[in-house]
């Protein structure tokens, strides 16, 4: 079939004579003999041709398609360029307006991270953070970062340290009690991302300065007078780093004219002083020895040695030596056990009580069972940096009796209450940062939620005759 060219006379267009350069219409087949057809390379040529002059001149292609008539080759979709000459169509999409053509627009442009609103309250040694809820579908934690200076930022860079992470969506608040000093903290709301967390809502920084919790000084309690007579002095206490592990500490001997009973190794914790003035507990002895091989645990300790009399029960210390400070090995960072599910009955009892019966946490770290219990059916929490208001110190403890006398409050008739129970450690793991009362949570129980019977009305009393 042949072709015919556009028709120049329909009329100009914006840029000059119009050559159907906006629009494209259907080819009229001639009628003149003898009737001829492309031939089947023809089409493939002149597209060869048109990409090298595209290139060579800027040429651009109509963006209106013509669908061959059946007797077309296969396979082709003809084009009408301003020449009028047939050409094979480039398969692409035309460009957005006001868009830089060198962008793909299938690739989805990263997100602006939302916003979450961050208020912060402080008490001596604590500061407590309370933010907005995150709501989009892909939360994976809240992380909470504090800076020594007025920038703190996800991912961690200079001094940022992250103190926090939340993985429960509706947990909003974060006490962190780290001391006085003044801070910035953030919050950022993460999803992951591969191997990455990625920001998708975040808080500004708020700079806060925490006044220091002032503790009243312990009591001074001066040891015991040694005999008359016997110098009290071992001199200065040597400490020597065997590079295992282990320290060596030597001393001078006693050479008071009282005979003593064996010499003492003391070490507490830093800034508390040793001795049996203030504890009885030491870390090793010997009888007739001026130096102790002892491997100091993990921490800051307060060491020194005394030369004890011991006659008939009652401890003497006759001599010392000074005190030294020594910094034991950091300890391995451990790895928080997975938290543990425990199963939690409630039982209204006759007197209007309510009995609490759960499961025995069997796993490592344990410190704590809590109890939490709320008004209506508002799920109880135990919030990360707090301690609840009834807790037991004994893994075995696995009931309780809540009557209305507890730290929780009264028990109202009519009143519906929600309990939860928590099993956890002051033990901080992984990344976060120093314990302070950061609190490690090792088991949660079920929400059992239990209504207070009203009492029964009072009998009436017949009318009289």
């Amino acid at each position: 079939m042949d072709y015919q060219r556009p028709d120049p006379e329909n009329g100009p267009s914006p840029s000059g004579p119009r050559v159907e350069d906006d629009f494209v219409r259907p080819l009229k087949p001639m009628r003149t003999t003898p009737h001829r057809r492309l031939p089947a390379a023809l089409p493939f040529a002149i597209a060869g041709i048109l990409v090298v002059s595209s290139v060579a001149f800027g040429a651009t292609f109509l963006k209106n398609v013509i669908t061959p008539t059946s007797s077309a080759t296969p396979g082709v979709v003809i084009v009408v360029d301003p020449s009028g000459s047939p050409a094979p169509s480039i398969s692409e999409k035309p460009p957005i307006v006001g868009q830089d053509p060198s962008v793909d627009p299938s690739v989805e442009a990263p997100a602006t991270p939302g916003t979450l609103t961050l208020t912060i309250a402080t008490v001596p040694g604590k500061a407590t953070l309370t933010w907005t809820a995150y709501t989009g579908d892909d939360f994976a934690y809240y992380k909470v970062v504090r800076s020594d200076d007025t920038t703190a930022t996800w991912p961690l860079t200079g001094d940022d340290k992250l103190v926090a992470a939340i993985d429960k969506q509706g947990t909003l608040t974060y006490t962190d009690g780290c001391g006085a000093g003044t801070v910035t903290y953030r919050v950022f709301a993460v999803k992951k991302v591969g191997d990455e967390y990625v920001v998708v809502a975040q808080s500004e920084p708020k700079t806060v300065t925490v006044d220091p919790v002032i503790t009243p000084a312990p009591p001074k309690i001066d040891p015991p007078a040694p005999p008359a007579g016997n110098p009290a002095d071992l001199g200065g206490l040597n400490v020597t780093d065997n590079g295992n592990g282990t320290d060596t500490f030597s001393w001078n001997a006693y050479t008071g004219g009282t005979a003593f009973s064996y010499y003492k190794l003391s070490g507490v914790k830093y800034p508390n002083a040793p001795g049996y003035a203030e504890t009885g507990q030491y870390w090793n002895y010997c009888n007739a020895c001026t130096s102790i091989t002892y491997k100091v645990p993990s921490g800051t300790w307060n060491v020194n040695v005394e030369a004890i009399y011991y006659p008939d029960g009652a401890r003497t210390a006759l001599a010392r030596t000074s005190t030294v400070k020594v910094e034991g090995p950091k300890a391995a960072t451990k790895t928080a056990p997975p938290v543990v599910q425990l199963n939690l009955t409630a039982t209204v009892q006759a007197d209007g009580s309510v009995q609490l019966v759960w499961d025995k946490y069997t796993g490592p770290y344990f410190n704590y069972y809590g109890v939490v219990r709320t008004d209506g059916t508002t799920e109880p929490t135990l919030a990360l940096g707090t301690t609840p208001k009834v807790y037991f110190d004994n893994q075995s403890t696995t009931s309780w009796i809540d009557d209305g006398s507890s730290p929780l409050g009264k028990l109202v008739p009519g009143q519906t209450y929600s309990y939860r129970i928590y099993a956890y450690s002051e033990t901080a793991f992984g990344d976060v940062a120093p314990a302070c009362t950061v609190v490690t949570i090792l088991a949660v129980s079920n929400v059992q939620t239990v209504t207070i019977p009203l009492p029964p009305p009072p009998p009436s009393t017949p009318p009289s005759p």
